[in-house]
């Protein structure tokens, strides 16, 4: 069998986590702002027709992608905080065991 060499930077793992966190808390900021625009235009501007039927199935569309891209980028986080948790753990015998968390 051959050898490996990993060579793994925590800093830069816990970095991506804390990223996308972040990319998680403000797409589901911008995209909530978005919806109540387009929940206002459809409320106050366009109350009838084929238009605001339109902009309704947009707006469900729109929450569904703010879910679903929201939920990538927190479970992309918690995978990566498992990753570090899980090589911190194979070599604290070496390095000492640490406490890391996704944000």
């Amino acid at each position: 069998m051959g050898q490996y060499n990993l060579k793994f930077d925590q800093d830069e793992f816990t970095e991506l986590m804390r990223l996308y966190s972040e990319l998680a808390e403000i797409t589901d900021n911008q995209m909530n702002e978005y919806q109540l625009i387009l929940d206002s235009i459809n409320t106050n501007a366009v109350i009838s027709g084929e238009l605001h039927d339109k902009l309704e199935v947009f707006e469900d569309s729109v929450y569904t992608y703010q879910s679903i891209f929201g939920e990538s980028c927190r479970e992309m986080s918690k995978k990566l905080n498992e990753f570090v948790r899980d090589v911190d753990e194979k070599d604290g015998d070496i390095y000492g065991i640490g406490t890391y968390t996704a944000y």
